[in-house]
C-alpha cells in the first residue's frame, strides 16, 4: 500500500506533498525571478500583492514557492512568479520560523481540505495559521470596524462599502514592509 500524496497544481509544475513533510517537484527549472532578487525573500515570510481594494498574502516555503488561500484554488503552493502576477510584491520578514514545522503545518492545514471563506478562512487568515498565530485577518478587521461607522449614513449600505474600502485601504497603506 503507497502512502497518500497530495498534489497541489502549479501553473506549469506539480508539487506534491509526501506525508513525511518531504517535498517533490516533477519539473522544476533552475532559474531566478530578477524580480525579486532584491527583496530575497526566506522561508516563512510573508509576501503581498495588489488584489483591487485588498492586499493578497502568502508564505514563502521554499526557494520561489508561496503558499497561499485563494477563492479559486483554496490552499495551493505555486511559483512566485505565479503568485505575483506581474505585480510588484511586498515583503514581510518572520523571524525564527522553522522550515520543517512550516512545512508540517502546511500539510495539516492541506489535509483538512478548507474551503476559502472571506470571513472566516481568506489568505490572511491562512498565512497567520500556517505560521503559528491566530491573529485573524486585518484586512477584515479594518473594514468591519471602519465600515460600521458608514452604517450611521442616510444610505446604510453604500456608507457601509464607502467606510469599509476606507478601511481597507488605511490598513494597507499603514502596514510596515520589510526593505532587506
Amino acid at each position: 500500500m503507497s502512502s497518500p500524496q497530495y498534489r497541489i497544481n502549479m501553473q506549469k509544475y506539480v508539487f506534491r506533498i509526501h506525508p513525511l513533510n518531504t517535498y517533490q517537484l516533477s519539473f522544476f527549472p533552475n532559474y531566478e525571478v530578477n524580480m525579486y532578487k532584491k527583496l530575497n525573500p526566506m522561508i516563512g515570510d510573508r509576501v503581498y500583492r495588489s488584489k483591487g481594494l485588498v492586499m493578497h498574502v502568502g508564505v514563502m516555503v521554499d526557494r520561489d514557492l508561496v503558499a497561499h488561500n485563494s477563492p479559486d484554488n483554496n490552499v495551493e503552493v505555486i511559483s512566485m512568479e505565479h503568485f505575483s502576477q506581474g505585480k510588484k510584491v511586498e515583503l514581510k520578514r518572520s523571524i525564527g520560523v522553522d522550515p520543517t514545522a512550516l512545512k508540517a503545518q502546511l500539510q495539516r492545514i492541506s489535509e483538512e481540505n478548507r474551503r476559502y471563506c472571506p470571513i472566516s478562512f481568506n489568505c490572511e487568515h491562512f498565512a497567520n495559521e500556517l505560521l503559528g498565530t491566530k491573529d485573524g485577518s486585518e484586512q477584515l478587521l479594518a473594514a468591519l470596524l471602519v465600515g460600521s461607522f458608514g452604517l450611521t449614513c442616510k444610505n446604510k449600505w453604500l456608507g457601509l462599502a464607502t467606510a469599509g474600502a476606507t478601511g481597507l485601504l488605511l490598513c494597507n497603506g499603514l502596514r510596515k514592509y520589510s526593505t532587506t
